[in-house]
């Protein structure tokens, strides 16, 4: 149950890290792009940090540690953004074909 807890805790708090930045930044005045490059210098100091708790737990250096789930953590942010490059690459034509239809339909609706 302790060790549930603990990877629970992990997980969400680990989960809120990349999303900090935009809750005390005014989005408005600040630019995208610096939140951006923020959150995952946040998120990789959040890995890292969890990779050197983990540490505790095992044999291995805390430096070794850090960098491993460090390195998992953008691996994933990596095959996360390669999916949706691809999802939204192939649902391309699907898209602007539905959008041209609602625009015809709409237009010829409009004219009867």
């Amino acid at each position: 149950a302790v060790v549930s807890t603990q990877s629970t805790g992990a997980f969400i708090v680990c989960g809120i890290v990349p999303i900090t930045v935009y809750f005390f930044v005014d989005l408005g005045s600040s630019s995208g792009d610096t939140n951006f490059y923020i959150s995952i210098g946040l998120t990789a100091i959040a890995l890292f940090s969890l990779g050197v708790l983990k540490s505790l737990a095992t044999y291995i250096s805390w430096y070794r540690s850090g960098f491993h789930i460090m390195a998992l953590g953008c691996i994933a942010a990596a095959a996360a953004y390669g999916i949706s490059v691809l999802a939204e690459w192939a649902t391309e034509d699907l898209r602007d074909d539905f959008c041209r239809n609602q625009t015809t339909n709409a237009t010829v609706q409009l004219f009867e």
